[in-house]
């Protein structure tokens, strides 16, 4: 009877485990200077072209801002497009209308491109444009201590900010504007219209991103969750750590970190648990999950790559793409956790714990 109870204990122990190893690994990555794409994780050297965002249009196609150029990524990771943006950096995709700025000097350019007949505009402004973002058919644009709005090629002011705008999203009704002071060594939350009151940090935000009533803020150390229902804050430190960016996919939590002390990684997170990590290119900034291919993409600034996160093999893409073997979790393709290295220890735990459970009945017994 022991044994049976053990047996059924480690069992259960496996597959529950087993459950939540899964966090993914590189599957393909992307050469944007020759425009290929390889299986699993590859190394490389420093290149010019540095992609810093991404942003998913309604097709599920990836677009990554990479200075002087904007790539057009298919779901499934094949580059079948390029367009030539000056010193682009950020992007947003609304209305079928690809949305772009351009803050770095000496451009100070918003650019709108209809992704119906690729007819491109450009709007020359007096401020650097950085993060941006679109609700009710405008634009929202942030720059030095403003954010801006842009509506029918129009410019107008309209809301005051204690510094640097690194960051905007919107939940279809409010904005969540992010940023810094350098000067004050203080980072900020600021919402338009003005429904909740600021939130200060000691340390700089560097990325938002809103999902299901909360904020998820990545941060120079830190990872935030603001529940926005509850007001509650979470948050999780990592030293020597840049978090630049974060997207959600089943749940799980994936958070680009440009790290001080080794390799550079994607963090993935279940809540404020680290799940572990995957190991990208050089500086990963930009990550996005793709709704089409199910697949993560993230953007290494100083390898020029696009890495590739899957959890498993793709299906029925091959044919379409010619994409080389898929490689996920190969040899060397990735550092992914795997929570299986922990399995002897829960078996361990499990048989120990079913020794004195049975030891307990039986004093129980014997006493009375």
């Amino acid at each position: 009877m022991e044994g049976f109870l053990i047996l059924i204990i480690v069992i259960s122990s496996i597959i529950a485990y087993s459950q939540t190893s899964n966090i993914g690994c590189v599957a393909y990555t992307i050469f944007l200077n020759n425009e290929t794409t390889v299986a699993g994780r590859s190394s490389n050297v420093f290149c010019q072209i540095s992609p810093t965002y991404l942003v998913e249009c309604s097709k599920g196609n990836v677009f990554v801002a990479a200075v002087n150029k904007i790539y057009e990524i298919s779901p499934y990771g094949k580059v079948i497009n390029s367009l030539n943006i000056s010193g682009v950096e950020y992007l947003c995709y609304y209305n079928s209308t690809l949305i772009a700025t351009s803050g770095t000097l000496p451009n100070k350019t918003i650019t709108l491109i209809n992704l119906r007949n690729m007819s491109i505009k450009t709007i020359a402004t007096c401020f650097y444009p950085l993060a941006i973002s679109a609700v009710n058919n405008t634009i929202y644009v942030g720059s030095y201590g403003y954010v801006y709005s842009l509506n029918n090629c129009r410019i107008s002011q309209v809301l005051k900010v204690p510094g640097k705008v690194t960051s905007i999203t919107t939940n279809g009704k409010i904005l969540f504007i992010s940023g810094f002071n350098f000067t004050k060594n203080q980072g900020f939350i600021v919402f338009y219209p003005s429904v909740y009151s600021p939130i200060y940090f000691n340390t700089f935000p560097n990325y938002i991103f809103y999902y299901n009533c909360s904020l998820y803020v990545a941060a120079d150390e830190y990872i935030f969750i603001i529940n926005l229902y509850t007001h509650k804050i979470n948050y999780i430190e990592v030293q020597g750590e840049e978090f630049e960016g974060i997207t959600i996919k089943n749940g799980l939590i994936y958070v680009t970190s440009d790290s001080l002390y080794g390799p550079d990684y994607v963090l993935v997170l279940n809540g404020t648990r680290i799940l572990g990590k995957i190991y990208v290119g050089i500086t990963p900034i930009g990550i996005i999950y793709d709704n089409v291919s199910k697949f993560i993409f993230v953007s290494n600034f100083f390898d020029g790559t696009i890495s590739i996160i899957s959890n498993s093999s793709p299906h029925g893409t091959s044919y379409m793409l010619n994409l080389p073997p898929f490689a996920c979790c190969e040899k060397g393709a990735s550092n992914s956790y795997n929570n299986f290295q922990f399995l002897p220890i829960i078996i361990l735990g499990s048989i120990f714990l079913i020794i004195l459970i049975d030891k307990g009945i039986k004093y129980l017994k014997s006493k009375f």
